[in-house]
């Protein structure tokens, strides 16, 4: 059994874009993983990532947590899964349903590692996960597109950091 990683698009991306942006194929043919990259929905390629994010597969409330499920089921049927390391990770939109993923779907996601867009939902105590799971969320205090420290759309990510230790008992500061 191998492990599989989902790495998700941005908003107005789609997966090829995403190949050459995450640059995971490379690390996934030396270290023995599998990755997967689905492609979002509607004219601007877009995954119903929360409350806030984004475009048309947010307002159609799309069933993007169900979609992953699936694939994830599919991908099963078709190579040899490590069931306990699935793991998803994503830029900005692809960031956001990363971190949903993570909420609503722990029993399937072993960890999640978003990139460039905070949890997305409000309040954050909606995000309620099976278990603890392991949450690496990077994103640069100099983000134009998605600010760091919020917006009105949008949840500042030091909110982000601290909810995600508060739900997994970590102690300490989150870094």
């Amino acid at each position: 059994p191998i492990p599989v990683v989902f790495d998700i698009h941005g908003l107005s991306s789609n997966k090829e874009q995403q190949a050459l942006v995450s640059g995971i194929k490379n690390k996934a043919e030396g270290a023995g993983f599998a990755v997967v990259r689905p492609d979002g929905t509607g004219i601007l390629k877009s995954w119903n990532a929360g409350d806030w994010c984004c475009g048309q597969a947010q307002m159609d409330g799309l069933d993007d947590v169900g979609l992953m499920r699936a694939i994830v089921a599919e991908v099963k049927t078709l190579i040899c899964v490590d069931a306990k390391r699935v793991y998803a990770t994503g830029i900005s939109n692809g960031g956001a349903m990363s971190h949903r993923l993570a909420c609503e779907a722990a029993d399937v996601f072993a960890a999640a590692a978003p990139v460039s867009y905070p949890l997305d939902l409000k309040p954050f105590d909606k995000c309620k996960p099976a278990r603890p799971i392991s949450v690496m969320h990077a994103h640069g205090s100099s983000d134009l597109l998605v600010p760091y420290k919020g917006s009105a759309n949008q949840a500042a990510t030091p909110d982000s950091f601290a909810y995600w230790s508060k739900v997994n008992g970590c102690q300490g500061a989150p870094k």
